[in-house]
């Protein structure tokens, strides 16, 4: 079943990652570094300071003392920034806060599939799902997945009529050879009646296996090595099953159009 993106934003239930999921968030550590390492900085220069102070002082000359406002004033300086830095720590924690709760609210898109725009097809369990849209009708398409070297590993006749088609890959080759889980990525040839190109709309389906948050509290979505942000996202479903075929290529769902030609 298909959650439209306008709903995205309600799906917000925190549940536990399953295993072989993560939700990381990066920029509270990265905050809290850079806090310790300029308090630790402030630390040592304030320590010179009133070395050079005491130095100083023991070793002034009694009948022209040196000007303390001055002294006052630089030690004042030390004070606004030891401020200032704390302050950002308070900022960097409400900052991480905020980022731990947004990571909790997206935690619930685990385990789903994403419907993404491109040929980016990764290839889960044994199974993978795309879509591909024509706005017209073809005279000839076909659809070609091929490796990470380029290879071409699958071919099948692609249906030619307008409109949205759901495919379901069963990770087979034209051989039926079971192919290794991975990236692939999906192309559909199609040409019109007078040979010009036909360009398909092309989408895949990613199992959303990993969430994390990166600077400013962005959230990342993985899928193996493909990553993706929740505005990338054009809709949720659950995991597809493959019903058992001896073809690689199993279309499930039909045109959403219709098949009339449009010369």
């Amino acid at each position: 079943m298909t959650v439209n993106t306008n709903l995205l934003a309600a799906y917000q239930t925190p549940a536990a990652p399953a295993p072989g999921m993560t939700a990381t968030s990066s920029s509270s550590s990265t905050a809290s570094s850079s806090t310790a390492t300029a308090t630790s900085a402030l630390a040592d220069t304030y320590n010179t300071f009133l070395t050079l102070l005491t130095t100083q002082m023991q070793n002034q000359d009694p009948l022209d003392p040196t000007d303390s406002s001055q002294f006052t004033q630089q030690l004042v300086s030390y004070s606004e920034v030891e401020q200032q830095i704390n302050t950002n720590s308070e900022l960097n924690t409400i900052i991480s806060n905020t980022n731990s709760n947004n990571l909790n609210n997206v935690v619930g898109y685990l385990g789903n599939d994403a419907e993404v725009s491109g040929n980016t097809l990764p290839l889960s369990n044994g199974v993978g799902q795309f879509s591909y849209s024509f706005s017209q009708v073809p005279a000839n398409a076909t659809i070609q997945i091929t490796d990470s070297n380029g290879n071409v590993v699958s071919s099948s006749a692609a249906t030619p009529t307008v409109g949205k088609h759901d495919v379901v890959w069963n990770g087979t080759d034209s051989s039926g050879n079971q192919l290794a889980d991975g990236t692939y990525t999906v192309n559909v040839i199609a040409t019109a009646a007078n040979g010009s190109a036909i360009t398909p709309t092309l989408t895949t389906f990613a199992p959303i296996t990993g969430v994390q948050t990166g600077s400013g509290g962005a959230i990342t979505f993985t899928s193996g090595n493909l990553s993706f942000t929740p505005s990338q996202i054009l809709s949720l479903s659950v995991p597809a099953t493959l019903n058992n075929t001896s073809n690689a290529l199993n279309t499930t769902t039909s045109s959403t159009g219709t098949g009339s030609s449009s010369g």
